[in-house]
């Protein structure tokens, strides 16, 4: 490219841009879009909105779909479900996935009580009552996020060592899933009864589909 010094004419700016036309087209023009900057005062940034179309009559609303090398890469459905084609990678290592609106439940009566719980995650409280050594129980939990090839997570919070007055552990299974539904398997593993702490089960569920 010339590094020659040209006066400000009409036919230099074309001079000039016949140089640049073959970079611009071998490479893609990037876009970028910016909210609208505050000039002054607490003034506010811009929000930018992107708004898929709506329908008229018995026509389907619109999707928003973003596409890299051609191909569809992230779409937003008229359900409001994002389907993502790759990796989701997280940079950071304090951030993650977040659920503001985890479930809970309290047991009512023995470790055999039955629950309702609707949500991919959250706290079981089990019920304030003694679990013999070597002792199993079982209870279903009532859940519209299950399937029947849901991934459920488990983990049992325990009491705090230095409160504990026994040398129990109780584990926790998923003993059957189905739709709507799963069962929880507790066994006592310890050396001794468990005290009356209430323990509480958190659980995560991961669907194949939505």
């Amino acid at each position: 490219m010339s590094t020659e010094t040209l006066s400000l004419t009409n036919e230099n700016v074309e001079k000039v841009l016949d140089e640049l036309r073959p970079f611009l087209i071998s490479d893609g023009g990037n876009v970028e879009i910016n909210g609208g900057q505050s000039i002054g005062g607490n003034g506010d940034g811009g929000d930018i909105t992107i708004s898929a179309g709506t329908k008229n009559g018995s026509g389907t609303d619109g999707e928003i779909e973003f596409f890299t090398s051609g191909t569809s890469a992230m779409s937003i459905t008229t359900a409001q479900d994002i389907n993502v084609k790759q990796s989701i990678i997280f940079h950071s290592p304090t951030e993650g996935i977040v659920y503001t609106s985890m479930g809970t439940v309290t047991q009512a009566t023995d470790h055999n009580t039955n629950v309702t719980v609707n949500s991919m995650a959250g706290v079981i409280t089990l019920a304030s009552v003694s679990l013999a050594s070597g002792a199993e129980a079982q209870f279903q939990v009532t859940n519209s996020a299950a399937q029947t090839g849901s991934l459920i997570l488990l983990t049992v919070d325990t009491p705090d060592i230095g409160t504990s007055t026994d040398d129990s552990v109780i584990i926790a299974q998923v003993a059957q899933k189905g739709s709507g539904v799963f069962k929880v398997a507790l066994k006592n593993v310890g050396d001794s009864a468990t005290d009356t702490t209430a323990r509480k089960i958190n659980f995560l569920i991961i669907n194949p589909s939505v």
